[in-house]
């Protein structure tokens, strides 16, 4: 019996202390792993939660590591992209002076083939932007997936930046809708557009037949902000040019005293008289149009001045000193063009009384000569140039008046 119970002690003991044992050691791996779970036994349902947590773990830390290598793709796109958003920008300002009526035939030439290296650079940039061999803006990568392990991640889409994606022509359905209305200070006579402040929005002035121009400024929204007022001739015509060379659009009107007037932008909304001179037939022109006539870089003009066709060349300061005036028995209209294409502004005038139409060819010093006449009917009113046949030479149309109502096109 005392051998019996002796056994039976040895066993309590040695239990006790391997159960000690045990409990020792899930200690210290708690104490080594720094866990409080570490298999299924110490907490199935903890333990299921921390592998997938661990799962999440990994699959984060895999996405973190494709953020890293893909940002170096994405960082040599946006280069290629910013390099070709300058470009774009570059190729806006050449257009805006193009639209200059003022510019020689050469100068045109020069702007449209910045327009065409330019144009040439974008699409190398395009061709040659490349990571790890593949092309990233031709329209041939289109995008890829950054999955973080859990059902979620990142969608990148690399939009092609080619040519014919960028540069695309959009056309309207051809009819207008009403944006904004302006009530008016003055009864309209004749309208020109120009951005007289610099802000980069096309501004208008109107004349009146009550002899007092208003300016207009646009709000950037498709309406008319602003406006101020001055003085002018009745029934006055006016053109829009920078006259100055300060990159703002200044305005030639008729004055109240039946002259001429150069009003100055100062670029605030103000506009300052620079100088005034009266024409041959010592009245208000029918037509006023702009061009560099001598080529000097200066903008000049030419009047339809009733009895003349009178040319002013300009001194780049806003003051004109009149050089040749043509005779007409009727001059209503006047535009340029260059209609012969040899690099030479010319313009043509259209007489009221005879029906007639002229051209009249520039040879680069402000000088002109007429070549050809073109006879329609019931008086010449207006005129437009255009290249209306896409031959690439510009033609003249005439307008006649209300009694024929008829369009001339040469």
């Amino acid at each position: 019996m005392r051998i019996f119970n002796s056994i039976i002690g040895t066993l309590a003991t040695t239990h006790s202390m391997q159960s000690s044992q045990r409990a020792i050691a899930k200690a210290l791996e708690r104490l080594s792993t720094g866990k409080r779970v570490n298999s299924p036994s110490d907490d199935s349902a903890a333990y299921s939660t921390g592998v997938n947590l661990q799962a999440q773990a990994r699959g984060m830390a895999n996405f973190v590591r494709s953020l890293n290598s893909s940002k170096g793709m994405l960082e040599t796109a946006d280069v290629a992209l910013q390099s070709q958003k300058e470009i774009v920008h570059k190729m806006r300002d050449l257009t805006h002076q193009a639209s200059n009526s003022a510019l020689s035939a050469g100068e045109r030439q020069s702007i449209q083939t910045q327009l065409a290296s330019l144009m040439d650079e974008f699409k190398s940039i395009t061709n040659s932007t490349e990571f790890n061999g593949h092309r990233l803006l031709d329209g041939s990568f289109g995008g890829f997936n950054l999955n973080s392990g859990s059902g979620q991640g990142i969608r990148f889409d690399l939009p092609s930046s080619t040519m014919d994606d960028v540069f695309q022509s959009v056309n309207g359905s051809g009819l207008f809708s009403l944006r904004s209305t302006r009530t008016l200070a003055v009864q309209p006579q004749d309208t020109r557009v120009g951005d007289f402040n610099g802000d980069g929005f096309q501004d208008m002035v109107v004349s009146s037949a009550s002899g007092v121009n208003q300016v207009l400024f646009n709000n950037g929204q498709g309406g008319f902000g602003q406006s101020v007022t001055f003085a002018g001739g009745s029934e006055a015509q006016i053109q829009v040019a920078d006259v100055n060379g300060d990159g703002l659009d200044d305005i030639i009107s008729s004055t109240a005293t039946d002259q001429i007037g150069v009003y100055i932008s100062d670029g605030s909304n103000g506009f300052t008289l620079q100088s005034t001179f009266a024409l041959p037939a010592a009245g208000l022109p029918y037509d006023i149009s702009v061009g560099d006539f001598d080529e000097d870089g200066d903008v000049d003009l030419v009047f339809a001045d009733s009895s003349s066709f009178a040319v002013y060349l300009g001194s780049g300061t806003g003051t004109f000193t009149a050089t040749t005036s043509y005779a007409s028995s009727s001059a209503r209209a006047v535009e340029v063009g260059d209609f012969n294409q040899d690099g030479h502004l010319d313009f043509v005038g259209a007489n009221f009384s005879t029906n007639t139409i002229t051209t009249y060819t520039g040879d680069g010093t402000g000088l002109f000569t007429a070549a050809s006449t073109y006879t329609a009917s019931g008086g010449i009113t207006e005129l437009a140039v255009g290249d209306f046949n896409d031959d690439g030479t510009i033609r003249r149309s005439g307008f006649c008046s209300n009694r024929e109502s008829n369009i001339y096109s040469y």
